[in-house]
């Protein structure tokens, strides 16, 4: 399935009603879900903390508007991409949060449910395999963190590569 650009261009290729309604649907939850993150990391950087006030609301409505443009544009799949999205992107912070408490706040637990679900709409295909080696390093950091001299900042950590 296609990610987020192939998927806008297609409907919108397709030249009908139908595709055009999906497209747009989707382009305003990816939209709000761009000003919704904005917001959040302004309150971040001045606060540190975010706020389930702004994270709550965002979930039905980017929801709602994913969901609606995968049912018009005749992909229902999609929907249960997103809650599997919605489930492993909130179920591994959950078990991180619950690992390590001190590691990170609820916010940021909130916020990965979200982001899991938007992310999963589009892109009904990903999987953890050897062509996206980036998400095997989300899932398992482990070997991002050990370089041939041992453990500590490898060759993956940023202040590494000066």
């Amino acid at each position: 399935m296609p990610g987020v650009s192939a998927f806008l261009t297609d409907q919108f290729a397709r030249g009908d009603a139908a595709g055009w309604a999906a497209g747009a649907l989707a382009a305003a939850g990816l939209l709000v879900l761009a000003g919704g993150c904005a917001w959040l990391w302004r309150t971040d950087v001045r606060e540190h903390l975010l706020p389930g006030r702004v994270v709550r609301p965002l979930y039905p409505v980017c929801g709602g508007l994913l969901g609606a443009a995968a049912l018009v544009a005749g992909e229902p799949v999609r929907l249960l991409w997103m809650l599997w999205g919605l489930a492993v992107m909130g179920g591994i912070y959950v078990l991180l949060r619950l690992l390590h408490p001190a590691g990170m706040g609820m916010g940021d637990v909130r916020l990965s449910g979200l982001l899991g679900m938007c992310l999963a709409s589009p892109r009904c295909g990903t999987r953890c395999s050897a062509r996206r080696p980036g998400s095997c390093s989300a899932v398992w950091p482990g070997p991002c963190w050990w370089s041939r001299a041992g453990p500590g900042p490898g060759p993956a950590w940023p202040s590494a590569r000066r």
